[in-house]
């Protein structure tokens, strides 16, 4: 496995951990059959999905936020 896919790896299994304590990992055998596109397209994918992901909490803890009293 060359280095760029090492690298690409390393931030899917970033993305993919929900808090520091969770370690994640990704058989690496698994790289063989996945090119730089595909490893790049599943960490655009995961981007989005953790961008969508925060939306929603935020805009679930909005709920609860004191209103200001005019």
């Amino acid at each position: 496995m060359d280095e760029k896919k090492r690298e690409l790896l390393k931030q899917i299994e970033a993305l993919m951990r929900y808090d520091d304590s969770a370690e994640t990992t990704i058989e690496p055998s698994l790289l063989k059959y996945l090119d730089e596109t595909a490893l790049q397209q599943l960490i655009n994918s995961l981007e989005k999905r953790r961008e969508n992901l925060f939306e929603e909490e935020r805009d679930w803890l909005s709920r609860f936020r004191k209103k200001e009293l005019s």
